[in-house]
């Protein structure tokens, strides 16, 4: 049983304005907001040589989760600028096995979720002008619910011996992982007389 998806979410703005009084504004937000469940419901009955339960929350290969770059340009008599960038991650991923439920299974139980993510924003303002002034602000953010777990009450064997005793089952595997990399940058340039 597996659920898992690989989202990527992305945003960009440029801000370009001059002029006697120039004034640039740029804003880019970027956020992923996945759930992701791999999941058997309650009081359910499972008989099987090997149960695995995988809920994957996935990183496109060389790609970030969500990206935000915004930019901005003013230039003019007063040249003022700002940008704000902002990317972020906020998944729920659960694989469990739900309460009261039974599991007859001979060799292993594998309940796993995990989570990979990556997160860039980058912000870039550039101010020009006789009174010039740039600021630029730039944020990344991962706040990820990953859960893996078997609920209340559940019976977990791998069948009956010859003699109609129960046997107990082999490896019972319960793991929840998460990786995230954030990652902002801000670069902000101003040129004037008054700077």
């Amino acid at each position: 049983l597996e659920a898992s998806a690989d989202p990527q979410g992305k945003a960009s703005s440029e801000g370009i304005n001059a002029g006697g009084v120039a004034v640039g504004v740029s804003t880019a937000t970027s956020k992923i907001t996945p759930t992701i469940t791999a999941a058997i419901g309650q009081s359910n009955t499972i008989t099987a040589d090997r149960l695995s339960i995988q809920a994957q929350l996935l990183r496109q290969q060389g790609a970030n989760s969500s990206e935000a770059v915004a930019m901005a340009a003013g230039g003019g008599l007063v040249g003022v600028n700002a940008t704000v960038s902002s990317a972020d991650s906020e998944a729920d991923v659960s694989g469990k096995v739900g309460d009261a439920s039974t599991l007859t299974i001979t060799k292993t139980v594998d309940v796993n979720a995990s989570a990979d993510t990556k997160q860039d924003s980058k912000a870039t303002a550039v101010a020009v002008g006789l009174v010039a002034a740039g600021a630029n602000v730039a944020s990344a953010s991962s706040n990820n619910d990953v859960q893996a777990y078997i609920g209340k009450n559940v019976t977990v064997n791998a069948g009956k011996d010859a003699q109609n005793n129960i046997k107990n089952s082999g490896l019972v595997s319960v793991t929840a992982t998460g990786t995230d990399n954030n990652f902002a940058s801000s670069q902000a340039g101003v040129g004037g007389v008054v700077a």
